[in-house]
């Protein structure tokens, strides 16, 4: 797993369960949590309008209208942990590598 960020965007790269590599592009990203992703492989990803990671951020944040982000939530295979959090609005783009 490799994740690039800067001013406009976040870049997650990634390869899943069956091999095969995928890139997200996030917009608009206010916070990200990671527990030791490195070498791991992802099996789903669940998106929340609320949870307790979001909760902190938007309070970190109180120019920012809540509802335009979600909490993405990307589990490993063998985990069932979240190991990624981001919480970004529902302006992404999955492409397949």
């Amino acid at each position: 797993m490799k994740i690039e960020s800067n001013v406009l965007d976040l870049k997650l790269t990634f390869k899943d369960w069956k091999g095969k590599k995928w890139l997200i592009i996030f917009n608009e990203v206010l916070s990200i949590q990671a527990m030791s992703i490195e070498d791991e492989d992802l099996s789903h990803v669940q998106i929340f309008e609320s949870d307790v990671f979001k909760k902190p951020t938007m309070e970190y944040f109180p120019d920012e209208r809540e509802d335009r982000f979600q909490s993405y939530n990307f589990y490993g295979a063998w985990s069932e942990n979240a190991l990624l959090k981001i919480v970004a609005t529902n302006e992404y783009a999955i492409i397949e590598l």
